[in-house]
């Protein structure tokens, strides 16, 4: 196997999940087609649950000091006047941070991509792309190709982490569709610097104005941003354009005063995947979900998932981990004990008939059928072969006296019977699963 966990898609979602697996003792790649940060913010609100997600990330305290907390949220009617206000949390908080903070999502990348850097147990593969997969039950084999460099390389991994947005390939390649919760809107969000002093409200708000519903938000510094919904009868082509833009938003602030960072249009979704996990496969963030912003919660629910999925599955992998070591070494003293036993039924009653020329004779033992079954594989066979017996002084003594039983643990314990006839005894009575 050549890695544990995959993380196909290094946003916000699948960085986060490679900074919490770091340092756990699980091998992981990340898997990214973009050769750096997408250097724009997408992402700009977050609550004091993802904080705490980030502390257990390795970077709570470097994202708090460049957060802006949120300053509560007024809605303005028609008239300019306020028709609601909600406040938020004053100190102390109940998860120790605000309950709502602002941040500017380049730097919050940058940060939790230097949190796993932090790691030896992570790869990170920039600059490369999934082709395709193929699930074998126990194992996924993943295709994947340097964008900048020779042929594909085929990566087995035993779970994979589906982070790649809503345009998934990884969904698509599974066929799992969408559920429309029917929302489908255009809008237009904008952030700007601001340059200069300028009259602005204090507190995130809502436009409840139907000649343009709008919303700003007061992010970290002097970055502010803006989203316009663009109305029925407009063309959201036309919104590409920064003279249309800065017009538009001239109806709600003095744009001169500000520098454009950038503007993007987007189509506003509610949708849910019919399905969140296929076998070892699992799908996280907009990749699963798609939701609108107003509430901030796109990129929160999928730090969720990662958060909500990462200590599921290294609880798993420590206990399997714990439950295999207790098998092997049990199961390897039940095996030597047998082995034994039946070499001294040997020394006292002879070889069973067929020994000469027999596996057994010629120095092959059980486990060491597993470097037949790798070949068959083409090298793969996933187990522990390390040991903790001496096996050189059972190998010497079946050699010197052989085996009195050619079966000794056997899946159908009649059939080793049958096979050893009278020299089965309570000494070396088959084990049998």
């Amino acid at each position: 196997m050549d890695y544990d966990i995959a993380i196909v898609g290094y946003g916000p979602v699948g960085a986060t999940a490679a900074a919490l697996l770091g340092g756990q003792g699980l091998r992981v790649v990340v898997i990214e087609r973009m050769a750096g940060i997408y250097d724009k913010p997408r992402a700009i609100t977050a609550d004091h649950e993802i904080m705490r997600v980030m502390q257990f990330a390795g970077i709570g305290a470097e994202l708090g000091a460049h957060i802006r907390p949120h300053p509560g949220t007024q809605y303005l009617g028609v008239d300019g006047e306020p028709i609601k206000r909600t406040d938020v949390i004053p100190p102390p908080y109940p998860l120790g941070w605000p309950t709502g903070i602002h941040f500017i999502q380049p730097e919050y990348e940058a940060m939790l991509r230097g949190a796993v850097a932090r790691h030896d147990n992570i790869d990170v593969l920039l600059s490369h792309e999934l082709v395709s997969f193929q699930d074998f039950g126990d194992r996924i084999a993943l295709e994947v190709e340097d964008l900048a460099g020779p042929q594909p390389r085929t990566i087995h991994v035993r779970y994979l982490l589906a982070c790649d947005g809503a345009n998934s390939s990884v969904r698509r390649r599974l066929g799992i569709g969408y559920e429309d919760l029917a929302f489908d809107e255009w809008w237009v969000v904008v952030d700007a610097w601001q340059q200069r002093p300028t009259l602005l409200p204090d507190m995130n708000t809502q436009y409840c104005w139907p000649s343009r519903p709008a919303s700003a938000i007061v992010g970290p510094r002097n970055l502010r941003r803006w989203e316009l919904k663009i109305l029925p009868h407009e063309m959201p082509e036309s919104f590409h354009d920064q003279a249309r833009v800065r017009e538009v938003l001239a109806d709600f602030v003095d744009v001169d005063a500000f520098e454009l960072w950038r503007s993007a249009v987007y189509r506003f979704h509610a949708l849910v995947a019919s399905q969140w996990i296929s076998n070892r496969i699992f799908l996280l963030g907009d990749c699963a979900h798609q939701m609108p912003p107003f509430l901030g919660q796109g990129m929160c629910a999928g730090i969720r998932d990662a958060g909500n999925l990462i200590w599921k599955i290294l609880l798993v992998e420590q206990a399997a981990a714990r439950a295999v070591e207790f098998a092997d070494r049990s199961m390897e003293m039940v095996a030597y004990a047998t082995y034994w036993a039946s070499t001294e039924l040997a020394e006292e009653r002879g070889r069973y008939a067929s020994f000469q020329g027999s596996l057994w004779d010629r120095g092959v033992l059980p486990q060491d059928t597993l470097d037949l079954l790798a070949a068959e594989r083409g090298g793969y066979v996933e187990l522990d072969r390390s040991a903790s017996l001496d096996w050189a002084a059972l190998r010497g003594r079946i050699q010197k006296h052989g085996m009195r039983n050619s079966n000794c643990i056997a899946i159908a314990p009649t059939a080793t019977i049958a096979i050893t006839g009278s020299g089965l005894n309570q000494r070396t009575s088959a084990v049998a699963f």
